[in-house]
C-alpha cells in the first residue's frame, strides 16, 4: 500500500476512504522514534563509556539532560507560537538537521563541553522543533473526536525507540565504540528523517480537501477557542496554568531521572550492559503500551482519574526498584514505570486542549514547558549527585517517591472539562 500523493493539486480525494490523518500518525511515529532515540533514549547507554573516556562523574554527565531541558524551556514558547502561524513541516525539518549535527558533535568530543553542545543544546533544539510540540500541533489539527487514540498511537514511536535504541546502541558501543556509534546514528537518522518529514507531513486536513477525523463535510460542533492570546504574563497569573505546570513538572521528575540512571543503576546491581539495556527496553515497551491504552481510554473516561492512575504506577515502580533485584525484579519495576509515563503525554495534551481550547494548545504547552522545568530539570543531576556522594542510589530512590505524590496533589485541584458529544 502506498501513501496518497501529497503534492498540492494531487491530494487524496474526499470520500475515497483514504483519510490522510492516519498517514500523519504513521509519520509522527517514525519521527518520534528517531528523534526521541537520538535526543533522549541514547544517553543512558552512553553515561558509562563517555564518563570513563572523558574522566568525568555521573553528576557532570547527568547535567547534559539539564542543559537540554533548559534549551527546551527557552525555545518552547517561541516554537509554540510559531506553530500557530508557520509551516509545521519546515520547523520539523530544522529540528531533524539539528539532531544530526548534535550527535556528530558529541561523537567528536575530547572534553565535556562538546557533549553539552551536542547532546544538550542541539538535542534540545531538535526535540523542541521536531518532537513534542510539532507532533501535538499536527495531530490536533488532524483529529478531534479521535484525538486521544491518535496521540496514543503516535507516542508508540518515542516509547518503542526506548526499547530498541538502547539495545542496538549498546551492541554498537561494545563493537565499534561510542564515538563511531554516534556518527553512524547521526547519518542514519538524518537520511531517514528528512525525506519522511518532507514527503509525508501536511499541516492540516484542509490542505488536501479533508476534515478532521476524516468526517464528511457536515456541520460540526466547534471546539472551545481561547478568546485571548496567552502570553507569559497572563500565564503566570493563571491558577489553572500553574496547576498544569506543577502536574507536568512533578510527573516528569522520576521519569527524567530514570531515563538517565536506570541502565547505570541496573548495571551497578550486577547486570551486564546488555541485560541492563534490556531492563530499559522493558520500561519503554510498557510505555509504548501505556500511550495507546491511556489515550484510547481518555476518549471515554475521566482524564483526571487516568492521570492519577498513571502517577500511582510511577509511585509503585519506585517502590519496586527499592525492594527488588535481578533481571526479573528490575524488569517488573521498569515495566510499571513505563506504563505510568507512557500515558502521560497524551493525557496531559488532551487535558490542556479541553481546558484552554485546541487553538491555544501549542501556545499553552509552549509556555508550560519552561515553567515546569523548574520542577524536573534537577532530577538527573541531583540523582547523579546523590549517587556520587552516597555511593549508591538508595537515597535517590527515596527522593523519587515524593514526585508522583506531588503530581496527584496538583491533579486534585485541576478542573478538566469532559469531552463534548
Amino acid at each position: 500500500m502506498s501513501a496518497p500523493a501529497t503534492e498540492r493539486g494531487q491530494r487524496p480525494p474526499v470520500g475515497s476512504g483514504a483519510f490522510y490523518g492516519w498517514w500523519i500518525v504513521a509519520a509522527t511515529f517514525v519521527i518520534g522514534f528517531l528523534v526521541a532515540g537520538g535526543t533522549v533514549n541514547a544517553l543512558g547507554v552512553l553515561v558509562k563509556p563517555i564518563a570513563e573516556s572523558l574522566d568525568v562523574g555521573r553528576a557532570e554527565l547527568g547535567a547534559v539532560v539539564t542543559v537540554k531541558l533548559i534549551v527546551n524551556a527557552l525555545l518552547s514558547p517561541w516554537v509554540g507560537a510559531l506553530l500557530a502561524t508557520r509551516s509545521i513541516r519546515g520547523i520539523m525539518l530544522a529540528g531533524a538537521v539539528a539532531m544530526g549535527l548534535g550527535l556528530a558533535t558529541a561523537a567528536l568530543a575530547q572534553s565535556l563541553w562538546p557533549v553539552y553542545l551536542g547532546l544538550g543544546v542541539l538535542a534540545g533544539v531538535a526535540s523542541t522543533a521536531a518532537l513534542f510540540l510539532p507532533c501535538i500541533a499536527l495531530l490536533s489539527n488532524w483529529f478531534t473526536r479521535l484525538r486521544g487514540r491518535a496521540l496514543g498511537l503516535a507516542t508508540l514511536g518515542p516509547t518503542l525507540s526506548g526499547a530498541v535504541i538502547p539495545v542496538l546502541l549498546s551492541l554498537l558501543v561494545d563493537d565499534i565504540g561510542w564515538r563511531a556509534s554516534l556518527l553512524l546514528a547521526a547519518a542514519v537518522a538524518t537520511v531517514i528523517l528528512l525525506p519522511v518529514i518532507w514527503f509525508f507531513v501536511l499541516d492540516r486536513p484542509q490542505d488536501c480537501g479533508q476534515l478532521p477525523d476524516g468526517d464528511p463535510d457536515v456541520p460540526r460542533t466547534p471546539e472551545p477557542e481561547s478568546d485571548e492570546t496567552w502570553t507569559i504574563r497572563r500565564a503566570v497569573r493563571s491558577r489553572d496554568v500553574w496547576l498544569v505546570v506543577g502536574t507536568i513538572g512533578t510527573a516528569n521528575f522520576a521519569v527524567v531521572a530514570m531515563l538517565v540512571h536506570l541502565i547505570p543503576y541496573a548495571s551497578d546491581t550486577g547486570l551486564s550492559g546488555e541485560r541492563a539495556a534490556l531492563v530499559f527496553s522493558v520500561m519503554t515497551l510498557m510505555g509504548a503500551l501505556g500511550g495507546p491504552l491511556f489515550g484510547t481510554l481518555a476518549d471515554y473516561l475521566s482524564i483526571k482519574r487516568l492521570l492519577i492512575a498513571s502517577m500511582l504506577c510511577q509511585f509503585a515502580a519506585v517502590l519496586l526498584f527499592a525492594q527488588l533485584q535481578g533481571q526479573l525484579g528490575l524488569s517488573l519495576a521498569a515495566g510499571t514505570l513505563g506504563l505510568g509515563f507512557g500515558g502521560l503525554m497524551p493525557l496531559v495534551t488532551l487535558a490542556v486542549g479541553r481546558m484552554f481550547g485546541v487553538e491555544s494548545l501549542t501556545r499553552i504547552m509552549g509556555l508550560a514547558t519552561p515553567l515546569s522545568l523548574l520542577f524536573y530539570a534537577p532530577a538527573a543531576p541531583l540523582t547523579g549527585y546523590l549517587y556520587d556522594t552516597e555511593g549508591n542510589y538508595e537515597l535517590a530512590l527515596q527522593m523519587l517517591l515524593v514526585a508522583p505524590l506531588l503530581a496527584i496533589a496538583f491533579l486534585c485541584f485541576l478542573k478538566i472539562p469532559r469531552a463534548r458529544d
